[in-house]
């Protein structure tokens, strides 16, 4: 009986272990979805590079260097 308390125990755990880690993955996804967005629709409205990637840095308060790396992805 005491087994079986531990094996539901590491089995809520583990669940609950995996639904935090898949509501992080979704929400990093939809940050660099919002990024590759707004990288579109700044060059659609002819903003510089160099503004785009301020625009970033200030909407998704990022450093620098991943609104670098952002911008070399996105950037067409």
């Amino acid at each position: 009986e005491c087994e079986t308390i531990r094996e539901q125990d590491g089995y809520q755990k583990g669940l609950s272990e995996g639904i935090d880690k898949g509501i992080k993955q979704g929400i990093e996804q939809g940050i660099e979805q919002g990024i590759a967005a707004l990288i579109e629709l700044c060059q659609d409205m002819e903003l510089s590079r160099a503004e785009t990637k301020a625009r970033i840095v200030r909407k998704f308060s990022l450093s620098e260097e991943k609104a670098e790396s952002y911008m070399q992805q996105y950037w067409k």
